[in-house]
């Protein structure tokens, strides 16, 4: 049964691919979707998923003196857009911090109780700073203020309902006394974004194996804040590349890559491929031609909370989902090895080196691996699942 059509706004810095299909899906379902933009976005590739924009477009909320300048230029804009806001009378908002700022969605949060009170504000934490790492001390190395923190535990503790991708909320619950409903809806596949199955792969071609990573790569030193308790992926890709297997790499790093002395002799390597950065609308069908996709996980452990990789559901995955190939996951994400456990599609690796990578694609048959990819591709999709996601915002709706 689809509930009765709602008012439905997601407010974001700007749209993340996440959101982009969940209010996709829930306008195909009938519900009205608007989109609060804070920071100024592609709206050609975005739009399609709202039927209104409500856009602050300032540049950005960093303390600078520019930009206090600009948000003080902008504020008529912004009382403008407030009492939009006010008069479009949402039923339920959705908070986002994609994955900063906290303080933001915090402080709509805040707002709604005393405004709007008969709007329910879903917080929806992307990554959860509470499980990143292990010390106080290591958030600040890591650039995470302590408003920001303060933000995440008020949201957690104070919003109707929660959002979360992966299985992070048993973790969460140790820490923190969730009194509100709760959610997990990982990163789906979307019908939309999905490649037809290429059977025209390079391999077969060349008769190689070849490999995709999209992503973030840690590896310089002045990376240090925002990778952060990242080991070097530095050792993974030599790893890959020792074992004679082409690794293709879409990064936005990669004008930085490109000129960085400790990629010169990987840039040589006859099996290393660096690609231009594609937007999520491309990506799908540009890596649908190779053989598998790959979910590493470069994390130091000393640093990090263990608990961060096993619960995470990246957003990589859904990407190898539409194009159609199978993917091969560090053995420590166990959220997302569950799920492709049920399809016979759990390829990991338990060694950090990943030496054992080429034996795992020694082993399978790569037609009977599709056949399962086929059938993932199925039941993953958010078309399939989008009803268990609109009856919980239904049901934290006020009369």
């Amino acid at each position: 049964m689809i509930p009765p059509r709602m008012n439905i706004a997601f407010l974001e810095t700007s749209p993340s691919i996440y959101t982009y299909k969940l209010g996709k899906a829930l306008k195909n379902r009938g519900h009205h979707i608007t989109l609060i933009s804070f920071f100024d976005f592609n709206k050609d590739l975005y739009k399609s998923a709202y039927h209104k924009r409500i856009e602050f477009r300032f540049n950005s909320f960093s303390p600078t003196i520019k930009n206090g300048i600009n948000i003080l230029l902008k504020l008529p804009r912004a009382l403008i857009n407030c009492i939009k806001i006010r008069r479009l009378k949402p039923d339920v908002i959705i908070g986002s911090a994609t994955p900063y700022p906290y303080w933001l969605p915090a402080f709509a949060c805040y707002s709604l109780k005393k405004i709007m009170p008969k709007t329910s504000f879903i917080f929806f934490p992307y990554d959860v700073n509470l499980l990143k790492y292990k010390k106080k001390e290591y958030y600040k190395r890591a650039g995470i203020k302590n408003f920001e923190l303060k933000a995440e535990r008020y949201l957690l503790t104070n919003a109707d309902g929660i959002i979360f991708k992966g299985g992070e909320i048993d973790v969460v619950k140790k820490s923190i006394n969730i009194k509100c409903p709760t959610i997990s809806f990982p990163p789906y596949a979307m019908k939309e974004f999905m490649a037809e199955i290429n059977l025209d792969k390079l391999s077969k071609k060349d008769g190689q194996t070849h490999i995709v990573f999209i992503g973030f790569l840690a590896f310089e030193s002045e990376d240090e804040v925002k990778s952060f308790g990242m080991g070097s992926s530095m050792d993974a890709i030599k790893n890959i590349l020792k074992q004679k297997l082409h690794f293709h790499v879409y990064t936005n790093q990669y004008e930085q890559i490109k000129k960085s002395t400790k990629f010169k002799k990987t840039l040589q390597n006859n099996y290393f491929h660096l690609h231009h950065p594609k937007n999520p609308f491309e990506i799908v069908k540009e890596i649908s031609k190779y053989d598998f996709g790959l979910n590493p996980c470069n994390f130091n452990t000393k640093i990090m909370n263990i608990s961060l990789i096993n619960t995470e559901t990246a957003n990589k995955v859904a990407a190898y989902i539409e194009a159609g190939i199978p993917c091969i996951h560090d053995k420590r994400h166990t959220t997302a090895i569950e799920l492709m456990k049920r399809y016979g599609l759990d390829l990991y690796y338990s060694k950090s080196n990943m030496s054992e990578i080429k034996e795992i694609i020694k082993k399978e048959k790569y037609e009977d691996l599709l056949k399962k990819v086929i059938k993932l591709r199925g039941d993953f999709r958010i078309e399939r699942n989008i009803g268990r996601f609109e009856r919980f915002i239904y049901g934290l709706k006020k009369s």
